[in-house]
């Protein structure tokens, strides 16, 4: 199993030899985190002009530590969900090895990015899915590791040959959402960067993911 980590498709996921994709959606994730951060960065506002005017401001930290204590809640239960999620698919279809994409290491801390957008990618709990995946599948004999991501993005999983700066293609992309393919036609642009993890591992064929995802 291949797990490609995004933002609004939180992970998507390619099976060896099984043709129907699947996608975790992080969209009402991703509502929520926004409605939040907006909460914070508005009293983080206040506290800073309370400040400097001398104002006492314990009720406003206390305010901004209560909504950082549910971001961190709401993070916990949304990781512990989806490691469910990928666990059931795992035991389904017989998986006996995890992959995950390596761009999210060292993530979800408290951010002081500037954009909501970065701090919403900073706090996406990927690497706590990992962290529950690994004790979760430790009891069935399954590892969990990450994989390199470079050039998967942007080459065609449909052919042969390596992933590489040699094959990068991204102008075949289209919209961020699709990904031309030579033989496959269109493909969902996250599905087939999963397919290029396989191919790195080894396992290239034309039969994994092929299908249209499966939100989840």
């Amino acid at each position: 199993m291949v797990l490609d980590p995004n933002s609004s498709n939180f992970f998507a996921i390619v099976i060896e030899g099984i043709k129907q994709p699947f996608i975790i959606d992080g969209k009402g994730l991703k509502s929520l985190l926004r409605k939040y951060l907006r909460k914070i960065a508005s009293l983080q506002r206040r506290l800073e002009g309370a400040k400097k005017k001398g104002f006492l401001t314990h009720l406003l930290e206390e305010r901004i530590s209560r909504l950082w204590l549910k971001v961190k809640r709401l993070l916990r239960h949304f990781a512990h969900t989806v490691s469910n999620q990928i666990l059931e698919l795992v035991l389904k279809y017989g998986v006996k090895k995890i992959y995950i994409g390596d761009a999210v290491k060292n993530k979800n801390r408290e951010s002081n990015l500037n954009s909501i957008a970065d701090q919403i990618w900073s706090l996406l709990p990927h690497g706590k899915v990992k962290e529950y995946l690994e004790y979760k599948c430790k009891e069935f004999g399954i590892e969990v590791e990450y994989i390199c991501e470079v050039y998967t993005s942007g080459v065609d999983s449909s052919e042969g040959g390596a992933v590489s700066k040699e094959t990068y293609t991204p102008e075949a992309k289209i919209k961020r959402v699709l990904f031309r393919t030579k033989f496959l036609g269109l493909l969902n642009a996250d599905i087939n960067a999963c397919r290029n993890f396989l191919k790195k591992l080894g396992k290239f064929d034309l039969i994994s993911g092929v299908l249209k995802p499966k939100r989840m």
